[in-house]
């Protein structure tokens, strides 16, 4: 139960800005204005579809605790069976963290609705799971070992 709790502000991280905003509608802007960068669009190494405030990397760090240096992989396109995600290290429980975002857009709304089960695991003891959710998580997984074949981020 308390890692659950622990890791769950990662979970909540993954939905960016939006999520941080509405959780403290008062004080949400001077939340995010101390991590916020001025004109990264103009920059080699902006994050793919985040704003040129870095928002959604700002509220990632306003609500996990991590320090840039700690976020090894940040996405925020969205497509159907692509979520945005980042990826970060923790270095108090000295693990590495994949936190995938849940439904919060249309295109995710289309991965939630292919409800088809997929089998997974042996003949044994047959487990199933959610047919897009499972695409989904198939395609993150993909990215981040092309990512890291390539040397890019990891």
């Amino acid at each position: 139960y308390r890692d659950s709790c622990y890791y769950m502000k990662y979970g909540l991280a993954a939905y960016g800005w939006p999520l941080l905003m509405f959780m403290h509608l008062p004080t949400g802007l001077c939340r995010l204005a101390p991590n916020c960068r001025c004109c990264t669009c103009c920059r080699r190494h902006a994050t793919p579809s985040d704003n040129c405030l870095e928002c959604n990397i700002s509220a990632i760090l306003q609500q996990t605790g991590l320090g840039r240096d700690e976020l090894i992989h940040v996405t925020y396109v969205d497509k159907a069976y692509h979520p945005p995600y980042f990826l970060a290290v923790d270095r108090e429980r000295k693990k590495i963290v994949v936190a995938i975002r849940g439904t919060m857009s249309m295109s995710d709304a289309l991965t939630d609705i292919t409800a088809d089960p997929v089998r997974l695991g042996d003949d044994a003891q047959p487990l199933y799971a959610h047919g897009g959710i499972h695409k989904a998580a198939e395609n993150v997984k993909q990215q981040l070992e092309r990512e890291d074949s390539e040397g890019l981020s990891l």
